[in-house]
This record gives structure tokens, C-alpha cells and sequence, in this order.
């Protein structure tokens, strides 16, 4: 697989006869000479790129284990570099979210469709965060290669949600004991 990087203006990918752009070309033989990894990427590109994304990024393999993780991550979790997040991801979820996550996960791999779900997630200050957790399986001929992850923080989107739940019931509340001083008072 031939990977084509552009830079951030626009350009055309291909020519009009439908052939990559020149520009396009050099920027495909630039990536040519750098060594693939076993998982058919370029660890470098990947690497830095992931690395620069301001979400938690993770890569797994068929079975699930977690092979990389970007440095989003390791400062979410507060990660050692090198640290082996394989078998000890579950330990970092809410434990009133372990289970369902474990299920939802193996849901997921065993029906090879994408995961799309809210787990709290402890922080290196130990402080839990709702995030929205995303995979989907990357398929060559036929079977799982790698899974590919992201989360995404939705702790102040739920403190919103539940604020704004909280004014609904006082305002419906409010408007209650308003009917009520409205029926019961005297007339005239």
C-alpha cells in the first residue's frame, strides 16, 4: 500500500490524464526509502503524526492487545515510556465500567465491527473522565490486521448535560409552585 502525504493547501492528487500530480509523486518518493514496521507502517510518520493529534490514539492488534498507544495517551494515563499497556488497560476504566467494557471490547472484536462507546477512563491525577471510546478494524484480504482507536474527553460535555438536567427539573419545579400560588390565590 502506497501511502501519498499532501502538504495543507490544496492541491490536486492526480493530473488531468488521471495519473498521480507530479507534486504528488515526489512526495510518494519521499516516504519510498523509510522502512515498514511488520504492520505495514511507517513507524516514524505514524509515530510523530499520532503523536500530534490532541486525542488519545491507540493501535491493537487482531486479538485486541494493545500495541501502541501515542503520547496523548501515556500523558493521560501518566504512562512510563515503554510501559506495557497489553493487559492493564482495564485496570485504568471506572470499575463500574470494567465489566462492560470487557464485554463491549470482546463484542466488538468478535463480531469485527466497530466499537463506538463512553467509558470513564482514570487520569494520572486519578481523577475518572467520561470519553468517547471509537475503534474499527483495519481488514486486509479478508481479516483483521490492526485496530485502530481513539478517545476522546466528554467529561465537561456530561457536566453540561447534567447541569442543564438540573435547571429543567428547578424550572419545572418553579413553574409548579407558580401554578399552584396562581389557583390558590384570592381573586380580585
Amino acid at each position: 500500500d502506497e501511502l501519498v502525504m499532501s502538504r495543507p493547501r490544496h492541491r490536486p492528487l492526480l493530473s488531468r490524464g488521471g495519473s498521480p500530480a507530479p507534486s504528488t509523486r515526489r512526495e510518494t518518493a519521499k516516504l519510498a526509502p523509510r522502512a515498514v514496521d511488520d504492520r505495514g507502517l511507517h513507524p516514524e510518520l505514524c509515530e510523530s503524526s499520532l503523536a500530534s493529534l490532541p486525542m488519545i490514539v491507540w493501535i491493537a492488534g487482531p486479538d485486541g492487545s494493545i500495541e501502541f498507544v501515542n503520547r496523548r495517551c501515556s500523558e493521560f494515563l501518566g504512562l512510563s515510556p515503554g510501559c506495557n499497556l497489553a493487559a492493564s488497560w482495564i485496570d485504568a476504566l471506572h470499575p463500574d465500567d470494567a465489566d462492560r467494557a470487557r464485554y463491549d471490547w470482546d463484542c466488538a472484536r468478535r463480531g469485527e465491527v466497530a466499537l463506538d462507546v463512553e467509558w470513564r477512563i482514570r487520569r494520572a491525577d486519578a481523577e475518572y473522565r467520561w470519553m468517547s471510546v471509537r475503534a474499527a478494524p483495519v481488514f486486509e484480504r479478508g481479516l483483521i490486521r490492526r485496530w485502530v482507536g481513539t478517545c476522546g474527553d466528554l467529561e465537561d460535555q456530561k457536566r453540561l448535560e447534567t447541569h442543564l438536567r438540573s435547571s429543567e427539573r428547578v424550572a419545572a419545579e418553579s413553574l409548579t409552585l407558580l401554578e399552584t400560588l396562581q389557583s390558590t390565590a384570592p381573586v380580585g
